[in-house]
């Protein structure tokens, strides 16, 4: 199981999503008198990001062992490691963006986004393409497995 080249895939995956919620920070937020750089923990006036986005870590990190766990079960790790793909395709457009325009238009005007952090986004972009390569491997596996039954 931790032989396999696909669950390095995978827990590189992990870890770069790990990376970048914990440790880039999303972008930068200005006031008049200081400036704070936003990460995805934080706890906001505005809402709890924080509860969020533990729970899709959570989510996330669940997910992932479940495909490693699963590795006699392709098409379920497939479908598992497709899941993983699509969300951290979509997290960075879905929920940190929409977190930077409530704080924006609602938020107080003494308060504004000046810069969002673009190694942010690159690493969930990292952590997609770990994902897609490790669907691409286990595909692989299953068109070897498929093969040899056929030569017997």
């Amino acid at each position: 199981m931790i032989q396999r080249i696909q669950t390095l895939y995978i827990i590189l995956g992990i870890l770069t999503t790990a990376l970048a919620w914990f440790f880039i920070p999303i972008g930068t937020v200005s006031s008049d008198d200081s400036s704070i750089a936003l990460v995805t923990y934080f706890k906001s006036d505005f809402g709890r990001i924080s509860d969020l986005n533990w729970i899709l870590f959570i989510l996330i990190l669940f997910v992932g062992l479940l495909s490693i766990m699963s590795f006699k079960y392709r098409k379920r790790q497939i479908t598992l490691l497709r899941s993983l793909f699509a969300f951290t395709l979509c997290y960075p457009l879905g929920v940190i963006s929409p977190q930077f325009e409530y704080l924006q238009f609602f938020g107080p005007p003494s308060v504004q986004l000046t810069n969002i952090n673009e190694l942010f986004n690159i690493m969930f972009l990292i952590s997609s393409i770990f994902y897609f390569l490790a669907i691409k491997k286990i595909k692989q596996d299953d068109d070897l497995i498929k093969s040899i039954d056929r030569i017997r």
